[in-house]
């Protein structure tokens, strides 16, 4: 059995009984955390071809630059995993060391902790229209919101209406704060052009998830000739909006960190397909199960306590946590918190109402600040119309279009039978190859997600599995 490992397409020359270990994680079960798979690379010795990819790194006289190595571990002629190599220790006996990492937590480079408002997204024209088109995708859109604080005690001096965008008679009114609010699917294509990333999938066709804008109460100042993108953007660090986003809608992330390549599609969807891997016949007697001692989910999202109407969470705005479960030992409940929120809608208009002073250049108003919301654009009628609910689907958790409901229930549904089996299994270097940690497997009878899995290559013995059952 052949492990083979290359550096920029080269293949190194390996020590006698060299090994490969690696500990892979499911990243779709965590929702607020990246995982990071180890992968523990050998020892390299330090021989003549090895002296060369390394760019004879032990010698001083090479300076200090360590070359970034793109990492492929073969095994049988499998491409096992791939990923980049970092070189760490060069000895001319001892050979070299480094580690592996396959940038799961580093995909958007230096941008990945920044701000969102502190990335040059660029400035786009003020336009007239209650939408904008860019990258030719909804750029940004100008809803009427009902917001009598905008402007404190002061909206009096200037005849404010008590709306900000507000539109009459084909056009929008002279006293109102200009707001721009920017689609989410547009903001992330934004992310993807400034990072070197592709990031695509089935949020970005979805007729309502891409109707997704990004609330925000910062006005265009009187003497604005363009939008500056970030100051409209929620204060939150680029992998956080992920991250947070995701909960929602309950979104599947999948990478491809060496071609930079991100797919943002719905968990939900995958719960549905059925098992077409069986490893029945791979397993190895005997297994160890145990329960999940928190059944139950509670579904939430941190309020706008800049918003007076939410200063009591009001009865629509609540979480929601699933039923109690009924002669069950284990009856214990795991929180999932959004930062993102949404708004309360005025039944007179239907139009999104909230009690929030902006941020402005009037009144000493510029230091004020707005937490993450989101709502639906749903079109141009009498307003341009932007609101916490489209095509049955609902901002809230609660309700029959709710996004429990419609986002959430067959996850809960799994929790509610969920259990793990630690078994180990005799796999082979395409089983390893083709490992989908989004797919059920087949084992005896029932369905599992792959909780986790840890190996060594040359594979000598059983491979240990983490299986998640319920499904």
């Amino acid at each position: 059995m052949a492990l083979q490992i290359r550096l920029n397409g080269t293949q190194l020359e390996l020590a006698p009984k060299s090994k490969l270990s690696m500990e892979l994680i499911n990243p779709h079960f965590m929702y607020d955390s990246i995982p990071q798979n180890v992968i523990k690379a050998p020892v390299f010795p330090a021989s003549p071809r090895n002296r060369e990819v390394m760019g004879w790194f032990e010698e001083p006289q090479s300076g200090g630059s360590v070359r970034n190595f793109l990492f492929e571990a073969l095994y049988n002629g499998e491409l096992i995993r791939e990923g980049y190599y970092y070189l760490k220790e060069g000895h001319e006996q001892k050979g070299y060391t480094g580690d592996f990492d396959d940038k799961m937590t580093r995909f958007f480079g230096d941008y990945q902790e920044l701000s969102l408002r502190e990335i040059d997204f660029g400035t786009l024209p003020i336009a007239a229209t209650p939408t904008y088109n860019d990258l030719g995708m909804l750029a940004y859109c100008r809803p009427t919101i009902i917001n009598p604080d905008f402007y404190g005690t002061n909206g009096g001096v200037l005849d404010y209406t008590g709306k900000m965008n507000d539109y009459f008679a084909g056009g929008y009114i002279v006293n109102t704060p200009k707001v721009p609010m920017f689609f989410v699917a547009y903001i992330i294509k934004k992310i993807a052009q400034i990072t070197g990333t592709t990031i695509s999938g089935n949020f970005f066709t979805h007729n309502t998830w891409n109707k997704l804008i990004l609330y925000n109460t910062y006005e265009l100042g009187s003497a604005a000739t363009d939008i500056k993108i970030s100051s409209h953007l929620p204060d939150m660090k680029l992998t956080t909006f992920f991250l947070e986003l995701r909960k929602l809608p309950n979104l599947k992330f999948s990478f491809s960190t060496v071609e930079r390549k991100m797919n943002i599609d719905f968990w939900e969807d995958d719960l549905l397909l059925p098992a077409i891997t069986d490893w029945s016949s791979k397993t190895v007697h005997g297994e160890t199960k145990r329960p999940e001692t928190a059944p139950r989910i509670q579904l939430g999202y941190e309020l706008d306590g800049g918003d007076g109407l939410m200063k009591d969470k009001p009865t629509i705005m609540q979480d929601y946590v699933s039923p109690s479960f009924a002669n069950s030992v284990y009856d214990n409940i795991v929180a999932l918190k959004s930062k993102f929120s949404t708004t309360l809608v005025d039944d007179a208009t239907n139009l999104p109402i909230v009690k929030q002073v902006g941020i402005s250049d009037y009144f000493a108003q510029s230091s004020n600040k707005f937490a993450p919301r989101l709502l639906f654009w749903n079109g141009f009628d009498t307003y341009p119309r932007a609101l916490p609910k489209l095509n049955n689907i609902e901002l809230y958790w609660n309700g029959a279009n709710g996004l429990r409901a419609k986002c959430w229930s067959n996850t809960e549904a799994l929790r509610a039978e969920q259990f793990y089996l630690a078994k180990q299994f005799v796999l082979n270097e395409r089983d390893l190859a083709t490992l989908d940690f989004s797919r059920k497997y087949h084992v005896n009878g029932m369905n599992y997600f792959i909780g986790s899995l840890s190996t060594e290559l040359p594979m000598k013995g059983a491979v240990s599995c983490l299986l998640i059952g319920g499904c």
